[in-house]
Formats: C-alpha cells, structure tokens, sequence
C-alpha cells in the first residue's frame, strides 16, 4: 500500500474572481435629437411636395390622353 504523501491526486483550482465587465458609466458622447422643423419650414416642404405630386400626376394625364 501507498503512504498518503506519495499518492498522485488531481486538484482542480476554480477561480473566485468573475470576468470583469466593463461598467458603464454613463460618459458617452451625447447625440443631440434631431429638431423638429418649426411651423412655416414644415409648411414650405409640403408646399413643394405636394407640387412635384401634382406635376407628376398632370404628366401622367397627358400621357393617358395621347
């Protein structure tokens, strides 16, 4: 038989610590949101939308007619 001191024994080491995490702080870059238009500049917009809509309608009227 074996004396204790000369036995061949596997130990496994588990490790306490946690992977650290990266804690946020808070200290980003801030991204201003983007403005909403004011009234009239709005008001412009639809303005020129709606008279490209109107044109490209009349052209295809005129095609259908032809």
């Amino acid at each position: 038989m074996q004396e204790p001191s000369e036995t061949s024994t596997l130990t496994l080491i588990v490790s306490s610590q946690q992977p650290s995490k990266v804690q946020d702080k808070g200290k980003e870059i801030m991204i201003e949101p983007e403005m909403p238009l004011k009234k009239k500049a709005q008001i412009s917009l639809d303005e020129e939308l709606s008279f490209k809509i109107q044109v490209e309608e009349d052209e295809q009227e005129r095609i259908i007619r032809e």
